[in-house]
């Protein structure tokens, strides 16, 4: 059975502090036109989302260099923070983190990886790295090097998952990104399959 993993978007889906908040308006209804059409307004960085190289990279990959839909599928660890992995095993090739902070706190003070993860993620060529806030950024950071490092060494960022469900463990995940053309970011539709529960 697949868990869904990410968050839904209407228009109280919190931003990040200066993005455009989402906008769905209904052009036509079935009262006046026999139909209901309604137009969608959101920023690529709206909840659960993809950000690709040329996030932060002059000459970074965009969306149209990840177009086989086979590299969004595999194996992944899903741990608390505290409990950050120090070894790669064969079991997985991705990290899902959960911090437990709250989406709607100040950006001032809150948990997230150290240049120590940052190192391991980088010289152990993780896929993806996955984040339930809406940054991977440590609170310290004012020039976005923690997203400029990973992006650099092809470690995708996903931020604004929702592991609440989910106990740490090995699954398997399944990343639906939109089909878009050289874009730096996407939203997507992420689902996850347990395999097996992390030993203590």
């Amino acid at each position: 059975m697949l868990i869904d993993i990410s968050r839904k978007i209407d228009e109280n889906t919190f931003v990040y502090p200066g993005d455009p908040v989402t906008k769905i308006n209904e052009i036509c209804n079935i009262k006046n036109d026999g139909f209901r059409l309604s137009e969608l307004s959101l920023c690529l960085h709206t909840s659960t989302h993809i950000d690709f190289p040329s996030h932060f990279l002059e000459d970074g990959k965009t969306s149209s260099d990840y177009s086989d839909i086979n590299y969004f599928i595999g194996k992944v660890i899903v741990v608390d923070l505290n409990n950050f992995p120090k070894n790669i095993q064969e079991e997985w090739d991705s990290i899902f983190i959960k911090t437990n902070n709250k989406i709607e706190k100040s950006m001032k003070k809150y948990k997230s990886i150290n240049e120590g993860m940052l190192k391991f993620l980088v010289d152990n060529k993780v896929k993806f790295i996955g984040t339930d806030f809406y940054t991977i950024e440590p609170s310290d950071s004012d020039d976005f090097y923690f997203h400029k490092e990973l992006l650099k060494n092809n470690v995708l960022i996903i931020e604004n998952l929702d592991l609440s469900m989910l106990n740490e463990g090995f699954y398997d995940y399944y990343i639906f990104p939109l089909k878009l053309e050289r874009t730096e970011a996407s939203i997507c539709r992420i689902a996850v399959k347990k395999q097996k529960t992390l030993k203590k």
